[in-house]
C-alpha cells in the first residue's frame, strides 16, 4: 500500500502544482477524476 499512498500524494502535488499556474484543462480534469478511481480502490 506504500506505493499506492505515494502514488496518491504524488497525483495530488500534480493538481495542486497545475491549479496554482491557472492550468484549467481536460488533464488537470482526467487526473482529478483518475485520482477519485485510485483513492476509491485504496479504500477496498
Amino acid at each position: 500500500m506504500k506505493k499506492v499512498d505515494e502514488t496518491i500524494e504524488d497525483i495530488c502535488d500534480w493538481i495542486q502544482k497545475e491549479l496554482d499556474n491557472d492550468v484549467n484543462n481536460d488533464m488537470v480534469a482526467n487526473m482529478v477524476r483518475a485520482l477519485a478511481e485510485l483513492v476509491s480502490a485504496r479504500s477496498l
